[in-house]
């Protein structure tokens, strides 16, 4: 009893149910047993989207001609947030010593993959919308639009802003919260509107990819 009892501790321990092994930058992975393992596959977000400057209006000149200037009243727009990265929940069944090639997407809107034993991505997402000025007369940039919320993946996000104040810079839109939260895959924020005509501002970045594999029992 004594030689069975040595012989079966000296073997490998089990691998305990719901062991995470998590990557948040490029690596490999070899499964250490068989078994079933839950993939989670997070693709970075999106950039925020571009604001842009104050309205301009049409002065009249006694001649008939005229010229455009900037609105002192007349404000801006932002941009919208950048859409989430994919979420993708797998579970596979491997082998021992199977292995996976991780690779981590990055700002902006790049994918997350896996390759080798089993092939997956998880899409990036898109950027937000920009903020623009376009002529209701065909004379001056004297209508704003705010920037549209990337419409792709996660929850959450919000379209940018137009403010008709003098001395404010609307802020931009947030951006989308992917499926597996965390501050992964998030959507970057939109670029705040400029009220002096000053250089307009782009959107900010989104965040990283993720990947954690589980092991879940065989």
């Amino acid at each position: 009893m004594l030689g069975r009892h040595l012989l079966y501790q000296s073997g490998p321990p089990p691998i305990p149910v719901g062991e995470k092994w998590t990557f948040t930058s490029n690596g490999s992975w070899v499964a250490p047993a068989n078994g079933n393992y839950k993939i989670t596959l997070v693709g970075a977000g999106g950039k925020g989207g571009t604001g842009c400057n104050r309205r301009r209006y049409w002065e009249y000149y006694p001649d008939g001609d005229g010229e455009c200037y900037v609105c002192d009243s007349c404000g801006s727009a932002s941009g919208g947030g950048g859409g989430a990265g994919q979420t993708v929940v797998q579970t596979h069944k491997l082998r021992k010593d199977a292995e996976l090639v991780i690779t981590i997407g990055q700002p902006n809107s790049n994918p997350s993959k896996i390759s080798g034993a089993i092939s997956l991505t998880a899409n990036g997402g898109n950027t937000g919308g920009d903020a623009y000025t376009y002529s209701t007369d065909g004379r001056c940039q004297n209508k704003a639009v705010a920037g549209g919320v990337a419409a792709n993946y996660g929850t959450g996000g919000g379209s940018g802003y137009v403010s008709d104040r003098d001395n404010h810079s609307p802020v931009g839109g947030a951006g989308k919260v992917s499926d597996y939260g965390n501050w992964y895959g998030q959507g970057g924020q939109g670029g705040y509107g400029q009220w002096n005509n000053g250089t307009f501002h782009t959107g900010y970045n989104g965040t990283a990819g993720i990947c954690v594999i589980e092991y879940i029992g065989m």
